[in-house]
């Protein structure tokens, strides 16, 4: 029989914005983590992302699930849209009960799982995460992309009918570390600097303050927030593994996704998407791709086709032609013998 202690640890920073629109929520007596992240460049993000981290705690100490408690979310934001016009935030959250995990999200904030290798257990709702599924981008073109920074969805500004809450369920062994996040840390520090952080001697609280400084210190621009879980003690073993989006594994410094990405093919020309801010790493609102468009041979033109009829007809002819002298020549073969 396990007996696990959840040990939590969290930081955020305003990185080089003027103010801090990222939200976070630690709340041990219901064992859930949350992280917010306001929309950047739209009007009153921290307040979206306030509202959803509440509405999250409200519901979730009311006993309803993270993804009804998300949805919830997205109508009390959109419900204050009269006075903080387009106003969004993307959540991430995520509830223990004993060593099984419920996630649940929206948007590019992020769980990640590390045991030694770091487990991405979250897809981006973005437009190059879409167009990587799809097989026209890959992981080292995204870094270079121009709508990286774009998600096709968010709390308070996707129609509640059109929302799609996705969610993940697996179990984590004791010492396994649950990292939350917003983009202002994955868009900075990579995988082998947050696995260095991970596994190093320090507290959990301790690693928080150094993975959001390692943001800030790298640069980063955009507002930094991190929330750490790690379950102590005795566990048992695992009957839910987590299916990551993809494994960073660090003795070799290599990148595996686990998931089957789609044969790379043609998509269609992208329009420019609706956001309303073009700052360097500042997450935008955008229109979702377009599906991408399978590969079909090219058609034969007229003229080939005119061609290999024409050939055809040849051979056949150049065939009578020769039964013909060879019918001929039997023939003749016939009339020498007789005489």
């Amino acid at each position: 029989m396990s007996s696990l202690a959840l040990v939590t640890g969290a930081s955020t920073h305003v990185g080089k914005r003027s103010h801090n629109e990222d939200s976070l929520l630690v709340l041990p007596t219901h064992q859930l983590l949350v992280v917010a992240d306001g929309v950047g460049g739209r009007d009153a993000g921290e307040v979206a992302s306030r509202l959803t981290v509440e509405t999250l705690e409200q519901h979730v100490v009311d006993e309803q699930s993270l993804a009804s408690a998300i949805r919830t979310a997205n109508d009390v934001v959109r419900g204050q849209s009269s006075s903080h016009q387009g106003m969004g935030s993307t959540v991430v959250a995520a509830r223990f009960q004993g060593q099984r995990v419920h996630l649940a999200w929206v948007g590019d904030s992020r769980a990640y799982r590390f045991d030694g290798d770091l487990h991405l257990l979250t897809r981006d709702h973005s437009v190059t995460e879409r167009l990587i599924q799809q097989g026209q981008l890959t992981d080292e073109e995204e870094a270079s992309h121009p709508d990286r920074h774009t998600i096709w969805q968010a709390i308070g500004l996707s129609d509640p009918a059109q929302l799609q809450v996705e969610e993940s369920v697996g179990d984590l062994t004791a010492g396994d570390i649950l990292l939350l996040c917003s983009d202002g840390l994955s868009d900075v520090v990579d995988n082998r600097s947050l696995c260095q952080i991970l596994s190093s001697e320090h507290s959990l609280p301790e690693k928080a303050e150094l993975l959001v400084r390692a943001a800030v210190e790298g640069g980063g621009s955009d507002n930094i927030t991190v929330v750490l879980g790690c379950l102590e003690g005795q566990g048992d073993d695992v009957e839910r593994p987590f299916t990551p989006l993809w494994t960073y594994h660090v003795d070799d410094n290599r990148l595996e996704r686990a998931q089957r990405v789609v044969q790379r093919r043609k998509v269609a020309p992208r329009k420019s998407t609706d956001a309303t801010t073009s700052n360097d790493n500042q997450t935008q609102f955008g229109a979702m791709p377009p599906a991408a468009t399978p590969v079909v041979p090219e058609p034969r033109s007229a003229k080939a086709a005119w061609l290999k009829g024409l050939l055809l007809v040849a051979l056949l002819g150049l065939g009578v032609v020769m039964a013909y002298f060879f019918e001929i020549g039997v023939l003749a073969r016939d009339i020498i013998g007789a005489l």
